[in-house]
């Protein structure tokens, strides 16, 4: 019927008329959630490349006659077992998958609409991921900063290079750091900036980079300037 509910498990004998045992086992398996059926065979079969055929087809196990009831028995109650155990693990799967991708994009949105220009560095000074406003702040788009590690050296603004070098995110201190500073924007203009970022240490406190936002903060520094 091609409708597999209710079947935990499948007893099939190897030969039978029309379509051998190995023929049913590979249709069943084709079948949605068929994977998830064990098929044990009942069979003469003792030679080991008769049974590879069997477990080639996807079937998870042979009884091989004559055989005692006693010993089908506990094969299927052994088999039963490893499904309901796989079909949880499964679920668990599953379910501990669904929280990651809503985790993640709750993330994605969170930094992809952020007004700030959010970033993720390697230990190695390459980017592992650049926000959208990026372009907004410094006129640069994500891709012009995973093509080139250096373009950020090179956008700050000299007289401020040498703190970023000291207090950024490969300076080898680098904790919670805040930094003002200024960068020069694509356009040929300029704009102060915030930093505020952090080191991210994997379990065991192994480093993984570093995690950081510009912020900018032109308006407000250049309102503080006229009030002086």
């Amino acid at each position: 019927t091609g409708d597999d509910k209710g079947f935990e498990l499948i007893l099939s004998d190897v030969v039978m008329p029309g379509m051998n045992g190995y023929a049913v086992c590979r249709q069943i398996k084709s079948m949605h959630q068929g994977n998830r059926i064990p098929v044990i065979f009942l069979s003469v079969a003792s030679a080991v490349d008769d049974k590879l055929k069997g477990f080639e087809a996807g079937g998870a196990d042979y009884v091989t006659k004559p055989f005692d009831i006693a010993e089908i028995e506990a094969r299927i109650k052994t088999h039963l077992e490893l499904s309901r155990l796989s079909a949880c693990l499964e679920e668990l799967v599953e379910q501990r998958t669904a929280l990651l991708e809503k985790s993640e994009e709750k993330y994605q949105i969170l930094a992809e609409y952020s007004p700030n220009w959010e970033y993720w560095m390697a230990a190695d000074g390459s980017f592992l991921y650049v926000s959208p406003a990026c372009q907004a702040v410094s006129g640069y788009a994500p891709e012009d900063f995973f093509g080139d590690a250096g373009l950020l050296d090179r956008i700050i603004h000299q007289d401020d290079l040498s703190a970023w070098r000291e207090k950024g995110p490969l300076s080898h201190d680098s904790g919670v750091a805040t930094l003002i500073f200024r960068i020069h924007t694509k356009d040929g203009g300029e704009r102060w900036i915030e930093h505020t970022g952090n080191k991210v240490v994997r379990e065991g406190g192994r480093p993984y980079g570093y995690r950081g936002s510009f912020r900018d903060i032109s308006k407000r520094h250049y309102a503080e300037e006229r009030l002086d």
